[in-house]
């Protein structure tokens, strides 16, 4: 149903920001319709200047009416078309909430292909159009819907609080709270491009270094998601740098946490392990100086990362007194504000006990991280089977360690099953994940002495994972290497010999 049309109200009219003048002189004037953008970031800061601006059209002798847009649409010209009173000359429309339809990470929404489609239809509008919209919006639809912005009469800015661009671009990071790790790398890639966009954009401008700070650590980010170990660690540290020179705790604590995840996969432990350690510092004064379920989220995904550096380092006490607390902090938060969290801390747990020979007691952290991941990937399996598949493996890995082959076979079994379905859906991402899985179901197929079927199964997982050993070598050696000498031995064990080609693909 199309949300109700509001009509703003009369009132005495407050100063007008002369950025504004402008589009005011716009709007009065124009004979029918025409197109314009009203930058702004902050949802607040969109509702004053609405008013400001209608109060002022009216003392011009036309209507300012706004359409809130309170749920993502496909179809912008069917909701301005059914409009209760309808759109009449005089009037001058602008639209709040469109950017709920054109999000980041999606390459060419219906919402944008909709609008090049239709745009000869919009000409049939018998007032003014005012699209609002944050900045990476604003930049998404420039790039995506070309033909409908090259009718823009301008894209005027308004002036607001540098802090409100930094909540504009936590708000649009894909890197918290929507299951990153499940998202196609198109995805990632394409939210990358905005946010790259967006910094050109601030280059060179004053007052604007907490804004460049939190892009580069979504920049940074989203680097890592794609596997640019280095290029994240370059825009991390630029990011630290601005934070620690402006006093920024909360941008400090962001660019820590990512430069962290970055020289782990660097294989820079020692660096990762001092940063690690901040990180927990910093979020521990932003706890206590805010007392929010963010701050508090926030602190345990340190914790939680910090132990898996400490574990790295062989630390094991500290580790799992570090996970410990992670856990405690991500229990006590609303479900919906820490799942994912929960069960990656559950799961680092399980590891950190099994290397420590405490099988059973990880067998259970291991069932209640699947559990959660099953919940979660019930409720949307598009962002969170990958995640669900990772804990099907491990469980497996587990299964064997306690000589529960029939029970690690169904869990591996179902892990490769939903690496292969969501595989057509992000081929590139989720490449890695489907060669593990059939790598390890050849070995616990090796383990029930079903060694044709094992054989086959690991070499179908050579296949998958050879293009990434050469394109992130520091990433899969580790792996590589295990796998040749699993795969060598067991052709051994049968007297064969191993193909020589897959091999190569390893080693290469």
């Amino acid at each position: 149903m199309t949300q109700p049309l509001e009509t703003l109200h009369a009132g005495t009219t407050p100063p007008l920001q002369p950025e504004l003048v402008p589009l005011l002189r716009l709007l009065s004037r124009a004979k029918g319709f025409a197109l314009a953008f009203l930058k702004s970031n902050a949802p607040t800061e969109r509702e004053r200047l609405i008013e400001v601006l209608s109060q002022s059209l009216r003392e011009r002798g036309c209507s300012g009416r706004v359409l809130h847009l309170r749920k993502p649409v496909a179809n912008l010209l069917k909701e301005l078309r059914e409009l209760t009173p309808p759109l009449a000359s005089g009037d001058a429309l602008f639209v709040i909430g469109f950017e709920q339809s054109i999000p980041a990470e999606v390459d060419f929404p219906p919402a944008l292909v909709q609008l090049n489609m239709a745009r000869e239809l919009y000409r049939n509008l018998p007032c003014p159009l005012v699209i609002v919209l944050p900045d990476y919006a604003l930049t998404q639809l420039a790039r995506q819907a070309p033909d409908f912005w090259a009718w823009r009469s301008g894209v005027f800015e308004a002036v607001e609080q540098e802090e409100e661009g930094v909540t504009m671009v936590q708000r649009m990071t894909i890197s918290r709270d929507r299951g990153a790790l499940g998202l196609s790398r198109k995805r990632v890639e394409g939210n990358l491009e905005v946010l790259q966009e967006l910094f050109e954009g601030y280059i060179g401008r004053v007052g604007v270094d907490r804004l460049q700070a939190a892009l580069l650590t979504e920049i940074a980010n989203d680097l890592a998601l794609l596997g640019e170990f280095e290029e994240a660690h370059a825009a991390g540290k630029q990011a630290l740098e601005i934070a620690q020179r402006l006093r920024a705790l909360s941008l400090e604590a962001s660019a820590l946490g990512s430069l962290t995840v970055s020289l782990m996969n660097l294989g820079r432990a020692g660096e990762a392990l001092d940063l690690g350690q901040r990180a927990v510092e910093v979020n521990r004064e932003l706890v206590l100086n805010e007392e929010t379920q963010t701050a508090q989220r926030d602190l345990a995904i340190s914790l939680n990362t910090l132990s898996v550096v400490l574990s790295s380092f062989g630390r094991s006490d500290e580790a799992l007194q570090v996970n410990r607390e992670a856990v405690a902090l991500l229990r006590a938060l609303p479900p919906e504000h820490a799942a994912e969290f929960l069960a990656m801390a559950l799961e680092n747990r399980g590891v950190m006990l099994r290397d420590l020979g405490r099988q059973e007691d990880a067998l259970a952290f291991m069932k209640e991280a699947l559990e959660i991941r099953r919940r979660l990937a019930s409720e949307s399996s598009d962002i969170y089977l990958p995640a669900l598949a990772s804990s099907l493996n491990n469980l497996s890995a587990m299964l064997i360690d306690l000589d529960r082959k029939a029970e690690a076979l169904q869990a591996i079994q179902e892990a490769a099953k939903i690496s292969r379905d969501v595989l057509p859906h992000r081929p590139d991402s989720e490449i890695p994940g489907l060669a593990s899985n059939l790598f390890n179901l050849g070995v616990v197929l090796r383990g029930l002495g079903r060694n044709e079927e094992a054989v086959a199964a690991m070499e179908e997982g050579i296949r998958w994972l050879a293009p990434f050993v050469s394109r992130r070598p520091a990433v899969f050696k580790e792996r590589t290497v295990g796998q040749a000498k699993r795969y060598s031995a067991l052709c051994a064990e049968m007297g064969r010999k191993p193909d020589p080609e897959l091999l190569g693909l390893l080693e290469s």
